[in-house]
């Protein structure tokens, strides 16, 4: 029981780690125009706080 359950725990970090390699530079780039869309807005607008 507890070795089936190790198994898959492992299996689901390896799943998450390829995962989260593919996904780095995917996540960098949204992040990339994210602050750049930002910082039009605050250029564009009086910052409202």
């Amino acid at each position: 029981m507890g070795n089936a359950m190790n198994r898959s725990t492992r299996s689901r970090e390896l799943q998450f780690a390829v995962l989260s390699k593919e996904l780095k530079p995917v996540a960098e780039r949204v992040l990339d125009r994210y602050e750049q869309a930002l910082s039009k807005l605050n250029k564009t607008q009086p910052t409202k706080r």
